[in-house]
């Protein structure tokens, strides 16, 4: 018997893009799936959707909770899952047909987790830009926590490929789960978690396996909203899984500072008014990490201008990088 994969599906109104994103679930050329659905108090008709999907599917177990947000529907499908392996996918995105062959074939005894690459496009599938994910391999004693935070790797859970024993203790609880009081990044902390257990290696491969769709929704879940001021409590914890760790905690402190820039420009960038004193917090973050992210030689020029430049004049900073 092939080893199981425990597919997560989160859903929150999602009515407009499910058809798409199950389909390709279920034409997966790799047999052994169970397919978690767990509808977080959609108001559209995305439960009942996934109702009539389950009837006909037996691979799929769905799960209706009230809405509590997309880390407390992922942290229900975890408890609910029965694979020896778990993939995330949101429900508005698709995966490639090949993408759980390939992964179960490269999950070797040694390997805990595999990241690989992703095609952004829009929902009808025109091409935007993909992440080319580079082949490689981080060996468990090369240090996994600092080879992810920096320099920097998408977060993102969909472009990831997770051993279920990790996530457990050796009773078999759950240990590793999202943090339900965070608004944005829980998955950087979740992935942080995940690799503090690891034992074994991470595995980079050189294919493009998920299809990340841009439409008006996700471009809003990128602006500036008061949800961005989680990166805070985020790093709070991740600086606390590095301690007794100086390489990984410093490349922390380099992730943080990029991701305060990244942050500080969502806010010049948005349209509506920000709250000042929440930016004034976010300075006060930066300034706490900015001389040793200076001095590092591991940033980029571009980057080192950018957070300088978010000192000195950051409307002009956030025109130029907009123009580039």
């Amino acid at each position: 018997m092939k080893a199981k994969i425990s597919v997560i599906v989160p859903v929150y109104n999602g009515e407009k893009y499910l058809k798409n994103c199950i389909k390709s679930i279920q034409e997966s050329t790799y047999p052994n799936l169970e397919i978690i659905i767990i509808d977080d108090g959609s108001r559209d008709k995305s439960f009942e959707l996934c109702k009539k999907y389950a009837e006909k599917d037996k691979r799929i177990r769905l799960f209706h909770q009230e809405n509590r947000g997309v880390s407390a529907a992922r942290n229900h499908g975890l408890r609910e899952a029965t694979g020896e392996y778990v993939s995330f996918i949101d429900c508005d995105d698709e995966i490639h047909k090949n993408a759980y062959k390939i992964l179960i074939h490269n999950m070797k005894d040694d390997v805990d987790m595999i990241q690989f690459g992703f095609v952004r496009e829009t929902v009808d599938g025109q091409f935007i830009s993909k992440y080319k994910q580079e082949a490689g391999l981080w060996k468990h004693s090369d240090n996994l926590l600092g080879n992810y935070l920096f320099p920097r790797k998408p977060a993102g859970l969909w472009s990831k490929f997770y051993r279920m024993e990790r996530m457990k203790n050796e009773v078999g609880e759950l240990v590793v789960q999202f943090d339900e009081t965070v608004g944005v990044w829980e998955d950087l902390l979740f992935n942080c978690q995940y690799l503090s257990r690891c034992q074994g290696n991470v595995l980079l491969l050189d294919k493009e396996l998920y299809f990340y769709k841009i439409h008006n929704e996700s471009v809003a879940r990128q602006s500036f909203s008061e949800k961005q001021m989680s990166i805070i409590s985020v790093f709070e914890s991740i600086f606390a899984l590095c301690e007794g760790d100086a390489d990984a905690l410093n490349k922390a402190e380099l992730a943080y500072c990029e991701i305060i820039v990244k942050t500080l420009r969502k806010a010049y960038d948005s349209k509506a008014n920000y709250d000042k004193k929440k930016v004034k917090v976010l300075y006060s973050k930066l300034r706490g990490v900015s001389n040793r992210y200076m001095r590092s030689s591991i940033p980029s020029v571009k980057m080192k201008v950018c957070a300088m430049g978010m000192y000195v004049c950051p409307h002009l900073i956030c025109w130029v990088i907009n123009r580039t």
